[in-house]
């Protein structure tokens, strides 16, 4: 027993070893990795959308700064979100999942538009890429992104799911 700390049980003599100095680091799950790669394919994707700023919200075409600045912004959240995933930091989870539950919601919202007004979302993309309309009909174009948004679906819900579960693997920031 220690006698100058009495709530020390340790001898005098006996030295700690510092506990993350023995522990082994963990791998990356490959769930993690899997969101990683979609988040570098976002990153990536902010990236191309600098060159030619322009989104599309509903039956209207942003152009110019507008869609210049939300696209610098989303690069950023996506860049956060990569790192922190990375470093295993709690911040990083919750933001993937308000990131995938963002995105559904967008792409839901999207997939709406194409239902209910599938002949004002052909000229919308008529207007950005000319000929658009001759190798897609409406209702094609409705079908494959309703498949589409199915897919994002499962995708983004897998990944809430994931994130939800493999809370012990993060650790809070300090």
């Amino acid at each position: 027993m220690n006698e100058e700390n009495p709530a020390n049980p340790l001898p005098n003599n006996t030295s700690v070893i510092d506990q993350s100095s023995t522990e082994q680091k963990e791998k990356y799950p490959v769930g993690l990795i899997f969101i990683l790669i979609l988040t570098g394919m976002a990153i990536l994707g902010s990236i191309m959308t600098i060159v030619n700023p322009m989104l599309i919200f509903g039956t209207y075409v942003v152009t110019g700064f507008p869609a210049l600045l939300y696209s610098l912004i989303q690069m950023g959240i996506h860049i956060t979100l990569f790192v922190w995933l990375i470093q295993r930091k709690e911040f990083g989870r919750m933001l993937g999942i308000a990131v995938s539950a963002y995105s559904m919601l967008l792409m839901a919202s999207t997939y709406l538009f194409y239902i209910f007004f599938p002949f004002e979302m052909m000229e919308v993309y008529e207007s950005v890429m000319p000929g658009y309309s001759n190798f897609m009909s409406p209702e094609f174009n409705t079908l494959l992104y309703g498949l589409m948004t199915v897919f994002h679906w499962v995708v983004g819900g897998a990944v809430i799911l994931y994130l939800i579960k493999k809370k012990h693997y993060f650790r809070v920031i300090k």
